[in-house]
């Protein structure tokens, strides 16, 4: 996340961009302590393992990857532009 915001302060990126890029991390971020709170609950309510328990674990790591996913791609988007005409000065 630190690297991201270097990045787009360094190659400015543009208001718009920032959107989405705040958006993205936010996104990552909240997915993140969602599948965190879920899975304490799980283990809280089941603490041996259990099979239904472990389908939510997983659709839950399954968002969070989701949503990685997501971020990764508007990253792309809108950095890999900005980099190669940095690159070709």
């Amino acid at each position: 996340m630190l690297c991201v915001m270097i990045a787009g302060f360094l190659l400015k990126i543009s208001s718009a961009e920032w959107l989405f890029v705040v958006f993205a991390i936010g996104l990552v971020l909240a997915l993140e302590a969602a599948n965190t709170g879920i899975e304490y609950l799980s283990d809280f309510i089941s603490p041996k393992k259990n099979d239904s328990i472990k389908k939510v674990k997983d659709v839950m790591a399954a968002s969070v990857l989701i949503g990685s996913s997501a971020a990764l791609i508007i990253g792309i988007l809108i950095f890999f532009p900005k980099v190669i005409e940095l690159i070709r000065g």
